[in-house]
C-alpha cells in the first residue's frame, strides 16, 4: 500500500514515469533477491571446487580410456572395491565375464559423451551420477545405448572409484 502512494504520487510529478520505472524495478528486485539468493547457493552447493573437479577429470578420462582400450586391470582398478568383491565372490567366470572388455583391435563396446546427470555430497562423500553413450562397434549394423555410471569419492574427491548404474 506504502508503494502504490508513492507510485500515485509520483505520477503527479514532471518525473513522474522516470520514477515509476525506477520504484517498479527496485520492488521488483526486492521480491526476487531472496530467489537468487536461494539459487545460488544451490548452485555452489552441488558443484565440485577446482581440486575435485581436476580429480574427477583424470579419473573419468583414465576409466574411459581403460575400457575402451581393454585394459582390464586399470578398468578393475577404477571400479567400486565393492563391485570388484561382489564379482570375485562370485566365482572366477561370472568376474572374467563383466571384467571382459573389448580392445582396440577387435570390435566390442566403447564409451564416448559423457554427460554429468547430478552430484550429490555429503560431509567427505562425493556422488557424480553420468551418462554415457555406449556404442557398438559392429561396422556393419553400429549399435548405441546409454549406460549410467556413478562416480563416488570418500574422501572428498582426492580418489575416485567408477559402479555401473547395473550393478
Amino acid at each position: 500500500m506504502f508503494l502504490t502512494n508513492v507510485v500515485d504520487f509520483e505520477l503527479n510529478t514532471d518525473f513522474g514515469l522516470f520514477q515509476l520505472k525506477i520504484l517498479h524495478e527496485f520492488s521488483y528486485f526486492q521480491r526476487v533477491k531472496a530467489y537468487y539468493l536461494i539459487f545460488l547457493l544451490f548452485l555452489a552447493s552441488c558443484s565440485l571446487n577446482s581440486e575435485q573437479e581436476s580429480s574427477l577429470h583424470k579419473a573419468v578420462t583414465d576409466y574411459v580410456a581403460s575400457y575402451n582400450t581393454g585394459a582390464v586391470m586399470s578398468y578393475v582398478s577404477l571400479t567400486h572395491p565393492n563391485v570388484v568383491i561382489h564379482y570375485k565372490d562370485l566365482g572366477d567366470s561370472v568376474f572374467q565375464a563383466k571384467f571382459e572388455l573389448a580392445s582396440e583391435d577387435s570390435e566390442g563396446y566403447f564409451l564416448q559423451d559423457a554427460t554429468v546427470r547430478s552430484i550429490k555430497s555429503d560431509n567427505n562423500k562425493i556422488h557424480v551420477l553420468y551418462r554415457f553413450l555406449r556404442v557398438d562397434q559392429d561396422y556393419l549394423a553400429p549399435k548405441a545405448d546409454e549406460i549410467e555410471i556413478v562416480a563416488i569419492s570418500e574422501d572428498d574427491g582426492k580418489k575416485w572409484f567408477f559402479i555401473e548404474m547395473e550393478d
